[in-house]
């Protein structure tokens, strides 16, 4: 089991533990925001727990933290995409797969880029009838995800 891990993120220091981690979004009063590491799964999602190492979780959360507050304030996506650790996110390669598949249903097309970069010739076709459905191309890459063995 992994252990509990503090972290500071911002003003405040947060403790989670990372074999049970999402993001989430935190606004202040002010109105200003940044993305901070929350314990405990979305309570929508329900995924198996795929034995994922503490270290990838804590560099795949601390590089998705850096990239969302970077890049808040960002609209276009190629934008984000390009991002520095967005790439460092992409070069982690199959390891970060069910990780990204736990962000996706709340982020969407923030990560289909990463998606398809890291599953190259494996990554599933869209339909004609589905491109720019960012809902249905969702369900698609976790119906992909499922059948092999991510989510």
């Amino acid at each position: 089991m992994d252990s509990d891990v503090t972290r500071s993120s911002g003003a405040a220091p947060l403790t989670y533990t990372p074999a049970d981690t999402h993001l989430v979004q935190r606004v202040s009063s002010a109105g200003d925001s940044a993305w901070t590491v929350r314990a405990g799964r979305p309570h929508r999602m329900s995924y198996n727990d795929l034995s994922i190492d503490a270290d990838t979780k804590r560099e795949f959360y601390s590089l998705v933290e850096k990239w969302r507050n970077d890049t808040m304030h960002m609209s276009l996506a190629n934008e984000r995409a390009s991002h520095f650790a967005y790439h460092q996110i992409m070069g982690m390669g199959r390891d970060a797969l069910p990780l990204i598949f736990r962000e996706l249903p709340d982020t969407t097309s923030d990560w289909f880029w990463a998606l398809r970069a890291i599953a190259r010739d494996k990554a599933p076709v869209i339909p004609d009838e589905d491109k720019g459905r960012v809902r249905r191309i969702t369900e698609i890459w976790l119906d992909w995800g499922k059948a092999n063995g991510y989510v």
